[in-house]
């Protein structure tokens, strides 16, 4: 199974699922994307990748750019999970039977308590996701 997971600007929300699935489950195949690139800070945040490694996360380097998503990567998922609440569906245009969204609100850059239980969240969810 290949899995895609989206947010706006691939530096959070979606990086942060990426990271947890493929360090839980080796064998499904996991990217992820944003619908734009923040030109200022192409990157997941420092302070993530810490959270991360003290839950026990491994972060390789390819974890740590933002990447824009494209047809191919769509065309070759077999579910597209957007993660964010602000990206919509008419960008993933034929492929509504691949969509499940969790609609995870963004936190402020500042925030580390918000971003320490946003990334707690999307724990949660990758996990019972593949339960399913």
């Amino acid at each position: 199974m290949k899995i895609l997971f989206v947010c706006k600007y691939n530096r959070f929300r979606s990086k942060v699922a990426e990271i947890i699935a493929s360090n839980i489950y080796n064998e499904i195949k996991v990217k992820s994307a944003g619908i734009n690139i923040d030109k200022e800070k192409p990157y997941i945040a420092h302070d993530v990748l810490l959270i991360l490694k003290e839950k026990g996360y491994l972060i390789k380097n390819e974890y740590r750019n933002s990447k824009i998503i494209n047809q191919r990567m769509i065309n070759q998922s077999d579910k597209i999970i957007i993660v964010a609440d602000n990206v919509e569906n008419s960008f993933f245009e034929n492929n509504n039977h691949k969509i499940v969204r969790w609609e995870i609100e963004d936190v402020d850059e500042h925030d580390t308590i918000g971003k320490i239980k946003t990334i707690s969240i999307i724990e949660k969810k990758v996990k019972r996701i593949f339960k399913e």
